[in-house]
C-alpha cells in the first residue's frame, strides 16, 4: 500500500510537472496566448488562396479584406489550392492575428492535445524515476546514471509518436505524410523490438551493429527524407 501511495505521489508529480512545462513552452515558442487572445474577439472574413508552398509544411497564403486593406497571412497545414475561397478568423484589433479554422474550436483542439502530451510525458517519466528509484537506490549520486540503448530507444520512442499524432492533427492527411509516418513508426517498431528483445545492459555499439537496428535506423531516415522532400 505504502509503495503505490509513493508511485501515486510520483506520478502525479511528474504529470503537473511536465504539464506546467508543455502548457509553457507552448505559450513562450507556439503562439497560444496570442490564439487566446483570438478566441475571445473575432470577425470573419472570405479570403483567397494567393500562394502555396508545399515543402514549407503544406503552408498556404491567403488575402483576405478588412475594411479597405487587403491583409496577407500565411497559414500552414492546408491543401488548398491558388485560388480557393477560404474562411478566414481575424482579431479586428490586430488583422495580422487571424486563423483558418473557427479560433475557439481550434484553441480547445490544442489545449487537449498539449494536455494529453503533458500525461504522456508525465507518465513516462513517472514510471521511468519508479523504476530506477526501485532498481539503483544504492548507485546515489544519480548523475552517475548512463542512459542504456532500452532506455534511449524507448524515450525517442514516445517522442516520435507524440511529433506524428501532432503533425498529423495539424497537418492533415495526405498520401505523402502517410508514406512518410508509415516508414518512421515502421522503422521505431522495429527498433523497439529489437532493443526490448536484447539485454537490458548491452552495449550501443552492440545494438547498432545489429541487422534489425540498421534497417530500422534506415526507415526512420527514409520517412523523414519523403516527408521534408
Amino acid at each position: 500500500m505504502r509503495k503505490s501511495l509513493k508511485f501515486l505521489t510520483t506520478w502525479i508529480g511528474c504529470v503537473v510537472a511536465l504539464e506546467v512545462l508543455v502548457l509553457a513552452l507552448a505559450l513562450l515558442f507556439l503562439g497560444i496566448g496570442r490564439r487566446v487572445v483570438l478566441s475571445r474577439n473575432w470577425r470573419e472574413a472570405q479570403g483567397t488562396v494567393l500562394a502555396v508552398d508545399r515543402k514549407n509544411h503544406l503552408s498556404v497564403t491567403v488575402g483576405y479584406p478588412v475594411g479597405a486593406k487587403m491583409i496577407e497571412q500565411t497559414f500552414q497545414g492546408s491543401y488548398r489550392r491558388v485560388g480557393d475561397l477560404v474562411q478566414v478568423y481575424y482579431c479586428p484589433d490586430d488583422p495580422s492575428l487571424s486563423d483558418m479554422e473557427n479560433p475557439s474550436a481550434s484553441l480547445r483542439h490544442e489545449v487537449g492535445l498539449l494536455l494529453l502530451t503533458g500525461v504522456m510525458l508525465g507518465t513516462f517519466l513517472g514510471v521511468a524515476i519508479w523504476l530506477y528509484a526501485v532498481s539503483e537506490a544504492h548507485t546515489w549520486p544519480w548523475f552517475s546514471f548512463r542512459p542504456t540503448p532500452r532506455l534511449a530507444i524507448l524515450v525517442i520512442s514516445l517522442g516520435v509518436l507524440i511529433g506524428i499524432a501532432s503533425s498529423l492533427v495539424s497537418d492533415r492527411a495526405g498520401a505523402r505524410l502517410w508514406i512518410a509516418h508509415g516508414l518512421v513508426i515502421s522503422g521505431t517498431i522495429l527498433l523497439c523490438t529489437r532493443v526490448l528483445n536484447l539485454a537490458p545492459e548491452i552495449s550501443w555499439s552492440e545494438f547498432v551493429k545489429s541487422r534489425i537496428s540498421g534497417i530500422g535506423m534506415l526507415l526512420v531516415v527514409i520517412g523523414q527524407i519523403v516527408w521534408w522532400r
